[in-house]
């Protein structure tokens, strides 16, 4: 059946010989290509996952037609998957032998091959998260309904990491040296992957609703709360510094909390980024220092926030904009749809192309930096 729909669709784009070198998808989102735009196809409802990248710089995002796309770095369709049901597809997961792992809003769990081919599909639960799944050493992790899911990448065979967890509230999240995270309502833990088997390292209680970690190259956490709070754990735990934002006027929540800081994002230089909701995008420095505050007002960033490795940053909003910014907080550029950014966006491995989606039913392809007109 995939099979035959990918025949069908490659019929439909300009005729067989052309399909069969690939071919665009229609492109009725919002810009012209140009100095910002390179390029953007019709993915037939919102968007409201973050795209991942391979290795080969293949791009891969869900969207609410209940299908997973895959698209060349120059916006060449590759496949499409349809998940079962009325379903949105979450955001995708590339492992290290190119499967392409996703979640659906029913609490389905899919894995594919990486040429689209179906590989293992479960339905184990009524409800998965919105997060990417964990992809390491061989498994799959991710939560659903309060619980924690493992399964082997390749066969599909569920493995048990332990006997008890807590009642898992949200994604889990793994930082750069391999430990992995989880919290219930008030308590982070951290654990290590050993054996197949999650062992617990530390746990930390807080009082108020905070975020998901972010993570330097050191493994060192970085967290927001409600209520404008930023602080910073090393590996162990241990607490390296705290930040806490002045107190908004009118205390706007996006998702109903207030004044919470977003997942914060790390720079190669040590700088932390985090979106507040209903006060723009801060910047700390290494050691917890404010630097600059984009712009000085209220401004309804999503919380997802991507850097490269020159420093630009790259914010998407709900007021329908995905901006550019310099390391020092000025504006790049700033590039219009028509719907919301209301996930993530990702940078190609060579750092010059921006991938997201939006719900004006586009996923589009930016330019990092704005080219001169010729």
């Amino acid at each position: 059946m995939q099979l035959l729909s990918r025949l069908m669709f490659t019929l439909g784009c300009f005729g067989f010989f052309l399909g069969l070198l690939g071919c665009k998808l229609p492109d009725k989102g919002a810009g012209k290509i140009g100095p910002i735009k390179k390029w953007g196809v019709f993915v037939g409802d919102r968007v409201q996952s973050t795209p991942a990248v391979d290795a080969k710089g293949n791009v891969y995002v869900g969207s609410a037609d209940h299908h997973l796309y895959a698209f060349t770095s120059k916006g060449r369709f590759l496949w499409k998957y349809r998940a079962k049901g009325m379903v949105k597809v979450w955001s995708p997961a590339v492992g290290s032998d190119g499967s392409v792992a996703f979640a659906t809003s029913d609490g389905q769990l899919i894995v594919l091959d990486s040429d689209g081919r179906l590989r293992w599909a479960h339905h184990p639960r009524k409800k998965i998260v919105g997060c990417a799944p964990i992809l390491t050493q061989g498994l799959l992790l991710t939560t659903g309904d309060l619980v924690l899911l493992s399964y082997n990448l390749k066969t599909g065979k569920g493995i048990p990491l332990g006997k008890k967890f807590p009642p898992i509230k949200g994604c889990v999240s793994m930082s750069p040296i391999g430990n992995i995270y989880f919290a219930d309502h008030n308590t982070l833990y951290a654990w290590k992957l050993k054996d197949n088997k999650l062992h617990l390292q530390w746990k930390r209680k807080q009082s108020k609703p905070w975020s998901l970690p972010g993570f330097d190259k050191q493994g060192n956490l970085y967290i927001g709360t409600e209520g404008g709070r930023l602080f910073s754990l090393d590996p162990n735990g241990k607490l390296r510094w705290t930040y806490t934002a002045p107190k908004l006027q009118e205390a706007k929540g996006l998702y109903g909390v207030k004044g919470l800081f977003a997942r914060p994002t790390v720079g190669p230089t040590g700088m932390v980024l985090s979106a507040r909701y209903g006060a723009g995008l801060y910047a700390l420095s290494s050691k917890g220092k404010k630097l600059w505050v984009f712009p000085e007002g209220e401004r309804p960033y999503n919380g997802y926030i991507a850097v490269g490795k020159d420093g630009m940053i790259y914010a998407g909003s709900l007021d329908y904009h995905l901006y550019a910014l310099t390391p020092k907080g000025k504006e790049h550029y700033r590039f219009f749809t028509n719907g919301r950014i209301y996930l993530g966006s990702t940078l190609s491995p060579d750092g010059k192309t921006i991938y997201f989606g939006s719900e004006d039913k586009h996923f589009y392809a930016l330019h990092t930096k704005k080219k001169a007109k010729k």
